[in-house]
């Protein structure tokens, strides 16, 4: 050896392996030789790359061998990665080598451009290839694998479980499917349509963990990228859609949202949420149609009806479900409330005619007075044939004032109470001619209204006075004014009905009464 001058160390003359095993048992006598061969091998030429197989293959400090080359080429394992050409399977040799025998600090330098964790990351037969020992342990942990893919052994492996534990696996379907299915005695047949419910409901608590650190990973790479997972629990989304900002995106919140078939059924759990997500709930109607949450929701908006409650007022599944109870009913609001949010959604002019004969099937009260002046024909049809507008003089002028004819159908709903107090309400000719056209009023009614009407809107209105002549012809007399008797003759159209109307007051009448009644009127 004392005979090989040192520059002869760069020749590939050297590279035999009886001579680089000397070189390692005497490293301390020949320390700089076995410099000089380490650069050689570094040089990427042919000879030298063919030398360090060869000797990886039948060297005898395969130990000293590949941590002295590790330190002194620190880019080795991105050429066997990126330039070597080698196959997956000597890739692994080399990985071995590397892993056993080279210190951790080194293989850190090595892992400078993550090729060797992301050739880890990707090793689906890693826990095959590897042993549990504590050195590929800490290898692992200190570079922060993230393994994406694993074929789990038939039987237990401690090291699986330390990569579970330690979080060292990529937070994708396929590993959490691998994790849950290999360590949960749970149940996880739902957990592609219902997955985060499925890894809360699995114990786990190092993967329930490591989601819930790695929130905005898990739900952008795993919970949105399942087609069917469209059914988690509503306590578990209420719990995704409560996190700060920091930890779940608003905008992630809002894919859970639309994602999630699941309705929100008590909107108060979240109330304490942005007021913009809460808006966003409503509006992709993916809150349940209970009056309990709209009560919510109209006081979140500072008792108003907005667009995005009109807008799920529209949907026809929401305003049907709502339609089906009264807004009191089992309500934990105050009588004031319920009584706000009634008159609020009665005068709500957005509210579309049809969706509104939906909507006051759950408000619980009448009203005798209401300013409705303006809303739509449709709705105070609706009102009134409903008994929504109680029989009131507010209500009476309000409709005789703004809705044509209104006024009369107002009293048609209630014959009885109109007849009791017709005098206080103030009618005209063509209201009496409506009203006693009517199939509303009975014979008997009819009698009442011409007698309860001042004969002067009577006396030459010539339809008014037909119809009058007409009804009281089928009665029995009833006392009437002269002036009153002379216009039902004269504008009577049937000559019979003159003729009994004439009979019935004739012994009433004197001459001079009797001939202008007669002249030209019979």
């Amino acid at each position: 050896m004392k005979k090989i001058r040192l520059s002869e160390f760069e020749y590939k003359e050297v590279l035999n392996c009886s001579l680089i095993d000397f070189l390692f048992a005497k490293q301390e006598n020949y320390n700089a030789q076995h410099q000089v061969v380490l650069k050689q091998l570094c040089n990427k030429i042919k000879n030298s790359i063919a030398f360090i197989d060869c000797y990886i293959e039948k060297g005898l400090h395969l130990d000293l061998f590949a941590n002295s080359l590790c330190k002194e080429w620190n880019k080795f394992w991105d050429f066997i990665v990126l330039e070597s050409g080698y196959s997956d399977e000597k890739k692994d040799i080399y990985l071995k080598l590397v892993i056993e025998y080279v210190d951790i600090e080194t293989i850190t330098q090595l892992d400078r451009n993550k090729n060797i964790s992301n050739y880890l990351s990707k090793k689906t037969d890693f826990l095959e290839i590897f042993a549990d020992e504590s050195k590929i342990r800490k290898v692992i942990k200190m570079l922060n694998i993230k393994f994406q893919d694993l074929i789990i052994p038939k039987v237990e492996n401690k090291l699986f479980n330390f990569i579970y534990e330690n979080g060292l696996y990529e937070i994708n379907r396929k590993m959490i499917e691998i994790i849950i299915g290999t360590l949960s005695s749970e149940n996880f047949d739902a957990i592609n349509t219902a997955n985060y419910t499925t890894i809360k409901a699995s114990g786990l608590k190092h993967l329930i963990k490591y989601v819930e650190d790695n929130f905005d990973i898990y739900i952008e790479d795993v919970f949105l990228t399942i087609p069917e997972n469209t059914q988690e629990s509503e306590d578990f989304i209420t719990e995704l859609l409560c996190r700060e900002e920091e930890i779940i995106s608003l905008e992630n919140r809002k894919k859970i949202i639309t994602k999630q078939i699941t309705p929100i059924t008590n909107l108060s759990s979240i109330e304490e949420m942005e007021h913009s997500l809460i808006e966003f709930i409503v509006e992709k109607s993916k809150m349940a149609a209970s009056w309990e949450n709209v009560i919510c929701y109209y006081e979140l908006k500072d008792e108003v009806i907005d667009n995005i409650l009109i807008s799920f007022f529209n949907q026809e599944k929401n305003h049907k479900e709502l339609s089906k109870a009264k807004l009191s009913t089992n309500s934990k609001k105050s009588d004031e409330v319920i009584k706000k949010i009634s008159s609020a959604l009665i005068l709500c002019l957005e509210i579309s005619d049809h969706v509104f004969g939906f909507l006051m099937k759950s408000i619980p009260y009448s009203y005798n007075r209401l300013a409705f002046e303006n809303l739509s024909n449709g709705k105070v049809n609706w009102m009134i044939t409903n008994h929504f507008l109680n029989l009131t003089i507010d209500n009476f002028n309000l409709l005789n004032e703004h809705f044509n004819g209104k006024h009369i159908d107002l009293l048609k709903q209630y014959p009885h109470e109109f007849i009791e107090k017709q005098a206080e309400y103030s009618l005209n000719g063509n209201d009496v001619l409506a009203l006693l056209n009517s199939s509303t009023f009975n014979q008997q009614q009819k009698i009442s209204i011409i007698k309860n009407t001042d004969g002067d809107i009577i006396i030459d209105n010539k339809n008014l006075s037909n119809l009058i002549c007409d009804i009281l012809a089928e009665r029995e007399k009833i006392e009437l004014d002269f002036d009153l008797l002379k216009s039902l003759i004269q504008y009577g159209q049937k000559l019979g009905n003159k003729l009994k109307l004439f009979i019935f007051h004739f012994d009433s009448l004197d001459n001079n009464q009797i001939t202008r009644a007669n002249a030209r009127n019979l």
